[in-house]
């Protein structure tokens, strides 16, 4: 698997799917890297200044060049660690719960959802994180990494060589003996104060000051100056903002970006370093910049009203348009339930999304070789409920069906209920396990609440506190189980995850809260690369109580009004679709 910088935003979305799918393969000669890299504060407009035309940063310069083309030289503005989670999830806040650190019971991504850390592990793949700040620990972005360095609460923050050092002696241990490796490094806010002691940024100043020495003023008196006790950084900025001197501020304001970007690529360049001594294969993605403003060409993530919005009856539609270049597009019409697709097929691009309402399906749409793979999940996802044309897969040689089994989990697919959640005349709710095996359930609640606590020890149930975390609780044991959760216990902070063989119980396997989930069915189609007329594949998906879903392949030139006449090749192709034509 290689993960190149301008699929970035694959990963970032949280569409990790090739990570967990890559355990089945064959590890090569040499190990995996992937490096996922993100700073926070730090603008594209930056990164050309000091990459390209000063030539100070060639290793970020090289790193980040797929993220110039989109990126917003404004965004300089640190992203809250909300977005930081919707980064590592793949989804907005409204899914993954995490609002702000100050509000009680949104502190912390939820159990339900996923992270990528997750994701890789499922996939076979060592998982490792290092960041600048403790915050990010309290968030509970340290969920499924093996190893996590982070500074302790009131330590503050690390600068990016802090970062680094924390993580590099086992990094180059799992190098050595892991087939494949995920990194997450985290680098804090560029605009501490910290930097202003730097030496580093001393040098870069130095070096950009140099036309501005021996013509007084504020410079020279900086120079000149006997206080020790500051660099020359502070020093300069005193006196800049004392006497004036527009050209020379800016020269302070450029070399103090200076400063920062030249100890980032030091780090940068200390990662290909150790993946060259392991032999091992680098691929990275680089995320800067105010994630709001980012595009997805630049690894940024999409707002959560595009992803699991619940739609509501009537004249309502979804639009999204992925990756920024218009090469993927969706909608769904609540009206009658239609699920469209528009992809460019020629691109080695992979996207998907779950959107929730009258079509609750699932897709994922990426190139496998030369030709294309679509995946759909959803409760009438069987090679007889998906047709193409008005022929069902079952008896259709269109496509190449990979996956007509579809649920990939080892418990038994006819279990529909894994995790149950019912309310006992309204005030108590029980909680069934109805699943054999070693099973491990973790509780989350906020506030912490002993009433929850006593009455689990209550039932007979072995349980634990959480290692990291304390508004959480773990039970374990052999299921089946049940056991009643006290009234006392707030139902709107609540949170359930269920793990079975040490496997994580996808959300969509869990009958919770009110919402009743079957074992979706999975669907893995391969396309040739000649099955769409040109380069753009249209799938029009139904998933109603009535209707299969049905995919539909067009030629877009023909549907535009391009062609006043069918082409012979296009009029053969859809006579394969639907012979009744």
């Amino acid at each position: 698997m290689r993960i190149a910088p301008r699929r970035a935003s694959v990963l970032l979305l949280g569409m990790a799917a090739s990570l967990a799918a890559s355990c089945s393969e064959e590890a090569g000669a040499r190990g995996e890297l992937v490096v996922v890299c993100h700073w926070s504060g730090l603008a594209g407009e930056d990164l050309r200044v000091f990459g390209a035309e000063y030539d100070t940063t060639p290793t970020l310069t090289r790193w980040a060049s797929s993220a110039l083309d989109k990126q917003d030289a404004a965004a300089r503005k640190a992203p809250l660690t909300s977005q930081v989670a919707s980064l590592l999830c793949g989804v907005g806040s409204e899914l993954h719960g995490l609002l702000s650190l100050a509000e009680p019971g949104h502190e912390s991504i939820t159990m339900e959802v996923e992270t990528v850390a997750e994701r890789a592990r499922r996939g076979g793949w060592r998982t490792l994180a290092a960041v600048s700040h403790a915050k990010y620990t309290v968030a509970g972005l340290g969920r499924g990494f093996d190893l996590w360095r982070a500074p302790e609460l009131g330590e503050g923050q690390r600068d990016a060589a802090q970062v680094w050092a924390s993580i590099e002696e086992n990094l180059a241990a799992e190098l050595e003996r892991a087939p494949r490796v995920f990194v997450w490094l985290e680098f804090g806010d560029l605009w501490g104060d910290e930097w202003t002691r730097s030496d580093h940024a001393d040098s870069f100043l130095d070096k950009r000051l140099q036309s501005f020495r021996g013509k007084g003023g504020a410079v020279d008196d900086a120079y000149a100056a006997s206080d020790e006790e500051r660099s020359l950084v502070q020093r300069l900025k005193r006196r800049l903002f004392r006497q004036g001197g527009g050209r020379a501020r800016t020269a302070l304001e450029a070399s103090l970006i200076g400063a920062r970007l030249g100890q980032l690529d030091g780090v940068l360049a200390n990662l290909e370093d150790l993946a060259r001594d392991t032999s091992a294969k680098l691929d990275w993605a680089v995320v800067c910049g105010d994630l709001r403003l980012a595009s997805a060409g630049a690894g940024a993530v999409f707002p959560a009203t595009n992803f699991g919005q619940e739609v509501p009856p009537g004249r309502q539609s979804i639009a999204v348009e992925s990756a920024g270049r218009g090469d993927l597009s969706v909608s769904l019409n609540p009206l009658d339930g239609s699920f469209s697709l528009l992809g460019d097929g020629g691109q080695a691009s992979s996207r998907g999304a779950s959107l929730e309402g009258p079509g609750n399906l699932v897709f994922e749409l990426s190139q496998r070789g030369t030709g294309l793979r679509l995946v759909l999940q959803g409760p009438a996802c069987t090679p007889e409920g998906v047709r193409i044309g008005s022929t069902s897969l079952a008896d259709s040689d269109i496509c190449e069906l990979q996956d007509k089994h579809g649920v990939d989990w080892p418990v038994d697919p006819e279990t529909v209920a894994i995790l149950e959640v019912r309310s006992l005349g309204g005030r108590r709710e029980r909680v069934i396990v109805a699943t054999g095996g070693e099973v491990r359930l973790l509780i989350e609640y906020f506030p912490p609440n002993r009433d929850l606590w006593t009455t689990l020890e209550g039932q007979g149930l072995e349980i634990s506190e959480h290692a990291t975390r304390a508004d959480c609780v773990e039970v374990s044991g052999a299921g089946p189980f049940e056991f009643d959760l006290p009234a006392r216990v707030p139902r709107e902070r609540l949170g359930l995850a269920l793990f079975v063989a040490g496997e994580r119980v996808p959300a969509e396997q869990i009958n919770y809260r009110g919402q009743r989930f079957a074992v979706r069915g999975r669907l893995e189609l391969l396309f040739s690369p000649g099955i769409w007329l040109a380069p753009e594949l249209c799938a029009a998906v139904s998933d109603s109580a009535v209707a299969p879903i049905a995919i539909e392949l067009h030629d877009p030139v023909a549907r535009s009004g391009g062609h006043k006449k069918q082409p012979r090749a296009e009029r053969a192709f859809l006579r394969r679709l639907d012979p009744s034509e």
